[in-house]
Formats: structure tokens, C-alpha cells, sequence
């Protein structure tokens, strides 16, 4: 399945959690920096119901996360580790992501 059988589905979920090559997919446009990834996240949010979380891992400077929520942003500030082995991490957060949800909103 590609970019186009996915984004129909876009509006059912309550978040997504795009890296930022995947991010890149959905806005349309390259993402290079924090104010880039806020562009993106506003521009994914808009066929969005829910949230828009940018994992900055693909980030040169930082690896800051993006949450955009109902037109405003938070940053999960985050220092790049240098590990060979993260392959994987954005798929532990996703997994994650449910029951954070869960916790911030009870």
C-alpha cells in the first residue's frame, strides 16, 4: 500500500506519529528544520480530526518531537544520541503513543 491508499485513512485515527521523511509525504514539501516541522504538522493537522506528533529524530541539529493539537504546538525537547542501533524507536513510540493519550487525558 503507498501514500495514496493510506491517506484516506488519515482522518480516522486520534494521532499519527509521521517521521520526518513520512511527514514530508503527507505536507508536500521538505521538512529542514523546527520551523519547517511546524509547517507540516499544521498543514497534516488540517485533514486531521486529532493529532499530529513530528518525530525529529531525522533532525541534523536536534531530535526534537512535535505535538500539534488543536492549532497549538509542543516541543518534547530531545538530545541526538549517537547509537548505531535505533532503528526501531519511532515504532516503540507509536506503540507508546495509546496509552500516553490515555494518561494526559484522564
Amino acid at each position: 500500500h503507498g501514500y495514496a491508499d493510506f491517506c484516506p485513512r488519515l482522518p480516522m485515527g486520534d494521532i499519527i506519529t509521521p517521521n520526518i521523511p513520512e511527514a514530508e509525504k503527507l505536507c508536500g514539501f521538505e521538512i529542514k528544520n523546527v520551523d519547517d516541522m511546524k509547517k507540516a504538522a499544521e498543514v497534516i493537522g488540517r485533514n486531521l480530526s486529532g493529532s499530529v506528533l513530528i518525530k525529529g529524530g531525522h533532525l541534523t541539529e536536534t531530535a526534537d518531537d512535535l505535538l500539534y493539537h488543536d492549532g497549538e504546538f509542543m516541543w518534547y525537547r530531545g538530545e541526538r544520541v549517537n547509537n548505531p542501533n535505533t532503528h526501531g524507536t519511532g515504532c516503540t513510540l507509536s506503540s507508546a503513543s495509546p496509552a500516553i493519550w490515555l494518561w494526559v487525558m484522564i
